[in-house]
């Protein structure tokens, strides 16, 4: 469900699959207080959607090479915290 804002989610994380965005995503599902609104984003869906299930989040797909996408990720939350890059 979205809020009247558009934003389905209050916080989502970038890159979430790669070595320090999975540690991340461990420690943000072990601290998030109750109805915060979570979702894990990266561009590799399988990966990203097994961590996502295991952490009882959601999951967004979007690649850097992709602005579209990426600009639908962050019109969808109120924080993006990213962990991606080289």
């Amino acid at each position: 469900m979205s809020e009247p804002d558009g934003r389905r989610f209050d916080l989502v994380l970038f890159g979430a699959t790669g070595f320090t965005g999975q540690r991340a995503a461990r420690r943000l599902a072990a601290v998030r207080p109750e109805g915060l609104r979570v979702a894990l984003a990266g561009r590799r869906e399988g990966p990203l959607r097994e961590l996502a299930e295991q952490l009882g989040m959601d999951a967004l797909v979007a690649d850097v090479g992709d602005p579209a996408a990426v600009e639908t990720m962050a019109r969808s939350t109120r924080v993006l915290l990213s962990t991606a890059g080289p």
